[in-house]
Parts: C-alpha cells; structure tokens; sequence
C-alpha cells in the first residue's frame, strides 16, 4: 500500500511540474509575441503616464562641447551612445551615462577624392564641413551624416572610422533616416529629392522626386514608406515599392518637421507654432495643438494637466485672455518633432528655449501637453 501511495504521490509531482513547465514557456511566448508587436508597431507601449520631472536636486547636465551651434543629434537603439554635429564641422560620440565624448576625425582631401567625392562650390563652399544631419543604423554599426558639402557620409560607430562619401546630390544635405531593421538609408537634399541607399553594399538605390521645393525632413519606420517635409508647404508620404504618393497640404501654414507614430498615422509642426496629428486615410488634420510654444512674458509659464489646453489665440481654457502671448516670432515655430517607437509618448522642440513631452491619444483623437523642459 505504501508504495501505491508513493508512487500516485511521484506521478501528482511530476504532473505539478509539468504544468509549471508548461506555464513557463507560455508565459515566454507571451512575452516574446508582446515584444515583436511592439517592434512592428502593430501595438503601442502607453508610457506617457509613467514619464516623471526630475527632481531639482537631479537637475540636467549641460555639455559643451562644440564649437558653433548644434545642428543634429541622434542615438543608438539601445540608449547607450548618443552623437551629436556641429556648424563647425564636428562629429562627437557621447556615451550617455558618464558623458564623455570621442571625436570623429574627417578623411584627408586625397580619401575624399578616392571616394569620388566632389569639391564643394557655391555659397556653401565656405563652410562646407557644415553638418545639418546625423542618423544611427537600428544595429548601432553605422552612422550617417550629411550638410553642405552635399555628400552622404558613412562611418563605422565601433572605430569612429570614415568608411565612405556617396556623392548623388545636386545640393546641401538636410535630412537622412535609417530604416527600421535594416541598412537602407534615405537622404533629403535641398536640391528637392530624396535618395535611397543599402549601406551595407554601399548601393545607391533609387531617386524619388515630388517636392517643389528643399526637402526639411523626412523620417521612415520599417516598411519602405518615407515621410517628407518640403518648403513648398506639403508634406508626403511615399510609397517607394507601389512608386506612388499621398500628398498633404495642411492650409495655411507652412510645415517645418514630421514624425512618423505607426505606419498609419503621423505628427507634423509649422511655423505658426502648432501641431498636427495626421492619418494616412484623411488629406487634413484630425487634432491641431495650437501655439504649441507659445511665447510668455517673463516670469509667467504654462503648465498644462488634465484638461487645461495651451491658450490659443490669446485665450485660455476659452474665456480669459492672457495678454503677450505672442506665436509669430520664429522663437515659437516647432522646429522639430519625434516620437518614442511604438509608444504615446512625442516630443517637440523650438526657439523658445523649452522641450515639451505630449501624450498622443490617438483613440481619442487628441494630443495632450504633460510635461515641459526648460533649459
């Protein structure tokens, strides 16, 4: 009798661990399926809520490093490096945690022309080390950057060596972004064209034309679909496979930078200081933040929680005017725009010396201000 009982009480054990197995592994793929829905954007992280003000003993670090203005920074997929150019010419690598930095030294004339790269000329031949733009492989293994020597220059992120300059625009470089998951790379020019390259073959791919004017920015998430900006006030969406485009024209402001949120749906700012949440399926805006960064008097800010909205038009909440709020100086035009992949969380930037963080509600179709950074 003992050793039925013993044997029964095995068996039970054995059954309980197979179970915990069993729930184990479900539990793993659960996990894993939750992240690749992440990465393909089908699903979106709500971390807006969880984003905290540091405290003002944390306070943030300023680094000087650059000679001249900033003009573009970038950073790796796993928040480990971050790099940043300069109107001087410089590239710098940071490593985020303790801040120090390594320079990223040019190539000598005699390289530059073994890679066929062209001499610059024009008004830009000045300050033709300029860079205007920088972008991080998803691997970390190559960075890009572009500016007025009209060149897209590649280099390797682990040596900090110059690899290689691609020399297909007519004119200053303004914009480039990697594309999710791989090595392709699309270039912005101010000659109006985007062009597409494998940076792992070092191939020019492809030249997409539609802007009648400099291209601003652009920005691409992992299928070969492009998000553009043009000074001739619209902005695109091409579809680079179908060789096909949707076009919007948001009246009457002037577009200054764009995002993507997912593959469907978008954030762009203007000149006039607002934001706009866009969909692939409607050529207007379905939300518009105004006066996004308006300007305040000194001394006076606006914090916004809940349902407060940022004044508009000289109007708060609809019915008390706050006097000096001014949204037609160039300080208060959103300059640039982005958003954390596949989450509500979106930043926006401009002249007015302030970063602020939004929670995008697209269900709801609604953009709200949660947190403001003054610098």
């Amino acid at each position: 009798m003992r050793a039925i009982a013993r044997k029964e009480k095995e068996d039970k054990d054995g059954d309980e661990e197979m179970d915990e197995e069993e729930a184990g592994d479900s539990l793993v793929a659960k996990i894993l399926q939750q992240e690749q829905l992440e990465e393909s954007g089908r699903i979106r992280r709500v971390i807006a809520s969880s984003v905290k003000k540091p405290e003002t003993a944390d306070g943030f670090k300023v680094l000087v490093q650059h000679r001249q203005s900033v003009t573009a920074v970038a950073l790796s997929n796993d928040d480990l490096k971050g790099f940043s150019a300069s109107k001087d010419g410089t590239i710098l690598q940071w490593d985020v945690e303790s801040g120090k930095t390594e320079r990223y030294q040019w190539p000598s004339e005699d390289i530059l022309k073994s890679h066929r790269a062209k001499d610059p000329r024009g008004r830009f031949k000045k300050n033709s080390k300029s860079v205007l733009a920088l972008a991080v492989s998803s691997d970390g293994r190559y960075l890009e950057s572009g500016g007025l020597d009209r060149h897209v220059h590649l280099w390797d992120t682990r040596t900090r060596e110059h690899l290689q300059a691609f020399s297909c625009h007519q004119k200053p470089v303004s914009c480039l972004s990697f594309r999710q998951g791989t090595t392709d790379l699309f270039s912005g020019s101010f000659d109006r064209t985007i062009k597409y390259w494998n940076m792992e073959d070092r191939a020019y791919i492809d030249t997409i034309c539609g802007h009648e004017s400099e291209v601003l920015t652009l920005d691409c998430l992992s299928k070969e679909r492009v998000l553009t900006v043009g000074r001739d006030r619209c902005m695109m969406l091409f579809k680079v496979l179908d060789q096909s485009r949707l076009v919007f024209r948001p009246p009457p402001t002037s577009l200054e930078c764009c995002c993507f949120i997912n593959n469907d749906e978008f954030l762009s700012g203007s000149d006039d200081g607002s934001i706009q949440l866009w969909n692939v399926l409607r050529k207007k805006p379905v939300y518009v933040v105004k006066n996004a960064h308006a300007l305040l008097p000194a001394g006076q800010n606006v914090e916004q929680n809940g349902s407060e909205k940022i004044p508009d038009n000289g109007l708060e909440n609809g019915d008390r005017k706050i006097e000096c709020y001014n949204c037609s100086s160039s300080y208060s035009w959103d300059s640039s725009i982005s958003v954390c992949r596949g989450s509500d969380l979106a930043a926006s930037g401009a002249g007015n010396g302030c970063v602020r963080l939004w929670a995008v509600e697209t269900g709801k179709k609604d953009i709200r201000l949660y947190m403001t950074f003054h610098w």
